[in-house]
């Protein structure tokens, strides 16, 4: 089959031109060599006439006709082959699973690589999954998601990684708390409140972190209630269940009665990342990662390298 499909080029353009000196002339060799192609492709179909040899010219046989009719489908299938091919090796084709935490979403250069490569990838399944960072880390281990944006990643040998921003945990507490507006808050002033904590089953490595740097100042913590976003812990704080951690990027959604303030002695980064397995080749993938990594270069060329 490979060598018959080798004569397919050459007998379309004899088909066209119904000439074999003109076809010739078009493709470029002799036409003895020509017309000696022409031959071993019709003694490699197994002895089926192709062309009538005409007086001036060649006409198709209807056997040649139809054989027309599937080479020309079948050399316009190989193009699109190769069209298909060439696309799944820029990552223009294929799959992306994406896992973010509540924090990405504020980021307004992070959502615009995400619609922008909607755009430029419309035939690539782009998947966006919310989770927090400790699962994220859990599916990446398990294969289950292609990268994941996630705060404080622990060490992984068999990953790449992709630094992003960085926050800081500040403190949410009612507007009526007797230190709401005392300058330079400090873990001291608020020893013995009742905390809103980060979830240890859900953020283990995060609520170790945050338990540690109170316990460098001397200060352990009475934990009320466990955590998973930044939203329920505003509401319990509204509620007058305690006082809570959150991201500083999430100031300006606190409710009416609760403010957030830096405490001055608390220094708990939060490292964003984008996280992907080393073992993951995929080209969606590499061109992911590139715009967020060009987006995010750009983000920090305007000074910002917070989030």
């Amino acid at each position: 089959m490979t060598m018959v499909i080798r004569h397919f080029p050459y007998f379309l353009v004899v088909a066209e031109e119904e000439h074999f000196q003109r076809a010739a002339v078009r493709l470029n060799i002799a036409q003895s060599a020509l017309s000696r192609r022409m031959r071993d492709l019709e003694a490699e179909l197994g002895g089926v006439q192709l062309f009538e040899r005409l007086p001036r010219g060649v006409r198709l046989t209807a056997g040649g006709r139809v054989f027309l009719e599937d080479v020309r489908r079948i050399l316009a299938e190989s193009e699109r082959a190769g069209q298909r091919a060439a696309r799944v090796m820029r990552g223009q084709v294929g799959s992306l699973r994406v896992t973010f935490n509540e924090v990405v979403v504020r980021q307004r250069f992070l959502a615009d690589v995400f619609q922008s490569f909607r755009h430029t990838h419309p035939d690539v399944e782009f998947e966006l999954v919310p989770m927090i960072s400790d699962l994220q880390h859990e599916e990446l281990g398990d294969e289950k998601i292609d990268a994941g944006f996630m705060f404080n990643a622990p060490p992984e040998a068999h990953a790449e990684r992709l630094p992003i921003l960085t926050d800081r945990l500040e403190l949410a507490m009612l507007k009526s708390h007797p230190m709401a507006n005392k300058p330079d808050l400090r873990l001291e002033d608020i020893k013995h409140d009742d905390f809103i904590w980060a979830s240890r089953k859900l953020s283990r490595p995060m609520s170790y972190q945050m338990i540690a740097a109170c316990q460098a100042q001397g200060i352990s913590p009475h934990i009320v209630m466990e955590v998973y976003s930044s939203e329920i812990t505003f509401n319990m704080v509204a509620m007058g269940v305690g006082v809570g951690w959150v991201p500083s990027c999430q100031r300006g959604r606190e409710p009416e009665n609760v403010v957030v303030r830096r405490v001055e002695d608390f220094e708990v980064p939060l490292n964003l990342e984008l996280v992907w397995p080393a073992s993951n080749k995929s080209p969606v993938l590499a061109a992911f990662v590139a715009a967020v990594a060009a987006a995010t270069e750009q983000h920090r060329s305007k000074g910002s390298t917070a989030i």
